[in-house]
């Protein structure tokens, strides 16, 4: 039996050649992402003292921010007093 060439045949190869040059592309790239979004093993230790500390910054941030503000109040009010003025003139 002789087989004829299929003329389409170079087609349909480069088709099936496509889709799978497509899935392993959308699979690499998905375990690239999960690779690099998943969290590596620490072997570290975080002491209370730290723990400590990382509270206290934020706390003294937050009330460092707010004294900041309170005491420049009528300052914000009186820019944006000077802006409203000069508009409506």
């Amino acid at each position: 039996m002789e087989r004829t060439p299929n003329p389409g045949g170079v087609f349909v190869l480069l088709t099936v050649r496509r889709q799978h040059l497509r899935r392993a592309a959308t699979c690499f790239g998905l375990l690239t992402i999960w690779h690099l979004a998943a969290p590596a093993p620490a072997a570290a230790y975080v002491d209370p003292m730290s723990g400590s500390i990382v509270v206290q910054v934020v706390v003294a941030a937050i009330l460092g921010a707010t004294v900041g503000i309170r005491r420049s109040w009528q300052a914000i009010l009186g820019f944006f007093r000077r802006l409203t003025r000069r508009k409506l003139l």
